[in-house]
């Protein structure tokens, strides 16, 4: 037995799958629990992605700013300096990737929670004598 066309047309030659015959069948959707669509979601999507490019700069450049400070107070000198900001680079790197596998492991909910205590602890950590 073939299954009817789409169309339900009994001239039509191609027969319809069995996926497309349940697709068609199926009740659609109701419209009230629907989410709206986001409104320019291009542009929000362009503007996250400039903000974290941002940030990341500015995470950067933070041992360019602090080098001064850091080579008179710790004593460095220019090569011991270049091993900070490698093991930093380096760590940067590998946490980037760390993080978004673990987040993604989490899912967005629990990943963004525990992202926002991870993000916590320093404070808190400073806030204690």
């Amino acid at each position: 037995m073939q299954p009817e066309s789409v169309a339900g047309d009994a001239a039509s030659s191609c027969p319809a799958t069995a996926t497309e015959v349940a697709i068609a069948a199926a009740p659609s959707r109701p419209t009230a629990g629907r989410r709206r669509p986001i409104r320019h979601l291009r542009w929000w999507i362009i503007g996250l992605v400039t903000l974290g490019t941002v940030l990341n700069y500015l995470a950067r450049s933070t041992l360019s700013v602090a080098a001064p400070t850091l080579r008179a107070e710790l004593h460095m000198s220019t090569a011991q300096y270049s091993y900070v900001v490698m093991v930093f680079q380096l760590a940067y790197t590998v946490m980037q990737t760390v993080a978004g596998s673990v987040l993604d492991l989490l899912g967005r909910g629990w990943g963004s929670s525990c992202s926002r205590s991870a993000g916590r602890w320093p404070t808190w950590a400073m806030a204690w004598p």
